[in-house]
């Protein structure tokens, strides 16, 4: 069984975009970066107090690794899409391989008859719950001290 799939349907723009986004934005994150270090070491070099292009450099190398991390996320991403669409390729050419009888009867549907559930006989046998309740009085118990008033106990 041969599949007949042209060029065009076999390309993924998106994943190509991708790729490419990807490859630039680690390439121009890299030149800022390495433009930013060289211009705050010609500013230490020069012993200027040139504060905004420090600042600016500074702003610069930190925008630059940002950059270069999306790239690399962007990298990730294009990779798991690649494993993802050849998982799927293998398994439909797996699939393709599978060769269905055609004398199998798949039109017709066994109809099963579910009998009634009735209460079993444990359960109709069960005790049902029963409440306590509380005593009407208290029990009586003597509280006198042992000991008298000039601290001495009783006999």
């Amino acid at each position: 069984m041969s599949q007949n799939t042209s060029v065009s349907s076999k390309v993924n723009i998106p994943l190509i975009v991708l790729w490419i986004v990807s490859i630039v934005a680690v390439v121009g994150g890299y030149l800022l970066v390495i433009s930013s270090n060289a211009s705050q070491a010609d500013l230490y070099a020069a012993g200027t107090a040139d504060y905004p292009g420090l600042f600016a450099a500074q702003s610069g190398a930190a925008i630059g690794t940002a950059i270069i991390g999306a790239g690399v996320i962007g990298f990730l991403i294009a990779l798991a899409l690649h494993a993802h669409f050849f998982a799927v390729k293998q398994a439909a050419a797996s699939v393709a391989d599978v060769i269905i009888d055609a004398d199998d009867d798949i039109d017709e549907i066994d109809i099963v008859e579910v009998a009634p559930v009735t209460p079993t006989a444990h359960a109709a046998s069960t005790p049902k719950a029963t409440t306590l309740e509380a005593p009407t009085s208290a029990p009586t118990t003597d509280v006198t001290p042992d000991i008298n008033p000039d601290g001495t106990t009783k006999n």
